[in-house]
């Protein structure tokens, strides 16, 4: 995770993987789920925006979050 110029906290999944896969409900992604709620944990706030960049495609797919995403994968 990190602060853009914004002050945005943004949290950044590197992908090596040849095929580009993420779920569009990012609460059904474990491991994103677990990146967001760290970073909740550690910065005492929730990033705005999460992020898959696909290495092999030079590719980056953002999605923006919201509380209810948070309160959504806390239920989980």
């Amino acid at each position: 995770a990190f602060e853009t110029n914004d002050n945005t906290i943004e949290v950044l999944d590197y992908k090596t993987s040849d095929k580009i896969e993420h779920s569009e409900d990012f609460s059904l992604d474990v491991q994103m789920s677990i990146y967001v709620l760290l970073t909740e944990h550690k910065l005492k706030k929730h990033p705005k925006v999460i992020s898959y960049y696909y290495l092999n495609h030079n590719k980056k797919i953002v999605r923006e979050i919201n509380d209810e995403h948070i309160e959504t994968i806390k239920y989980y």
